[in-house]
């Protein structure tokens, strides 16, 4: 098999376009974006987890935590009604990669 026979293009998926759907940018092709979304259908965590490399990769003051531990942040504070949720089920829907990888809440001094 030839070298040429093996290099992704437009209608073969890379593992860099691939990467670059997952973190919602605009450097892919059809090809990558449909095997993103079998991807995600089947292991629909993958795209919170590859957001978090690339934040981890950046230098990015993210930090994973637990539910139970972003709640203790807002202890001495009432929480709004709609709670503690991930970004991707605020009320006002927080579209954007890594949506479903990070809680977002409102709180107000007691």
């Amino acid at each position: 098999m030839s070298t040429s026979a093996r290099r992704p293009g437009p209608d073969r998926p890379s593992d860099a376009r691939l990467y670059d759907v997952m973190l919602g940018g605009g450097n892919n092709f059809q090809s990558d974006r449909t095997l993103a979304d079998e991807v995600l259908r089947d292991a629909p965590g993958v795209r919170a987890a590859v957001f978090a490399k690339h934040m981890a990769g950046i230098g990015s003051p993210f930090q994973a935590r637990r539910h139970a531990d972003v709640l203790a942040l807002f202890d001495g504070f009432d929480v709004a009604p709609q709670g503690l949720v991930l970004a991707s089920n605020w009320p006002d829907r927080v579209d954007g990669p890594g949506s479903e990888a990070v809680y977002a809440g409102l709180g107000r001094r007691c």
